[in-house]
């Protein structure tokens, strides 16, 4: 409850709730599209790039995990909720939108061969598991876009809440990030990748809210 009333829920009018609404829908067209696309053209002969480092064959395949990596949607949601004016959610989905074209682009240019061990007892994996491994398309590895999404999400709400609020967006991001290696979807240097597109990101939209408070 803290947490709603901080980003102040109770006092969106319907018109602000239809703005969200309508950006939330084109970010999912154009996250689908490029995203889905980049996935259906990739040549499945390629052999990707091993880019893996050796204390990565020691990282535990915790199912479980995917709990966490399925809440970005969620973190998704509640950074529209905060950012909320009309100008800046358009900065942001400008932001989220770019980052998914680019990283569409990387995953064709730049193929990752995922070189985990096999996952164990496949047929009795929980079904939050199975869910997350279908959201990750094949092929689509570097930069981590789960792990982009979920930082450049944390970071660009972190400027409009409380320090307290900040921290706590960042800390999921970051347990998102783990995530995606403790479920063996992405590898390190996906998840760096992904962390570098969202500062990218962060840095721009600051600098776009810079330009638009000047003008004004």
């Amino acid at each position: 409850m803290m947490f709603i009333d901080a980003i102040g829920f109770k006092s969106f009018a319907k018109d602000e709730l239809k703005v969200l609404l309508f950006y939330a829908l084109a970010f999912l067209i154009c996250f689908y599209f490029f995203y889905g696309l980049s996935s259906l053209v990739y040549n499945d002969d390629t052999v990707g790039m091993e880019v893996a480092f050796a204390w990565e064959k020691n990282i535990p395949f915790i199912p479980e995990f995917a709990w966490i990596y399925n809440s970005l949607a969620l973190l998704l949601s509640c950074s529209l909720f905060i950012i909320r004016k009309r100008d800046r959610v358009h900065g942001y989905f400008i932001v989220l939108c770019a980052q998914v074209i680019i990283a569409s682009i990387i995953f064709l240019w730049l193929p990752i061969e995922k070189t985990f061990p096999p996952r164990y007892g496949a047929e009795t994996l929980p079904w939050i598991f199975i869910l997350a491994d279908t959201v990750n398309l094949d092929h689509n590895d570097f930069p981590s876009l789960h792990v982009c999404l979920a930082f450049t999400a944390s970071l660009i709400s972190a400027r409009y809440v409380r320090p307290l609020y900040a921290l706590l967006l960042i800390a999921w991001a970051v347990l998102i990030a783990l995530s995606t290696m403790l479920i063996h979807e992405h590898h390190f240097i996906d998840v760096a990748g992904g962390l570098v597109l969202s500062l990218i990101g962060a840095v721009a939209y600051a600098q776009r809210s810079v330009r638009l408070s000047v003008s004004v």
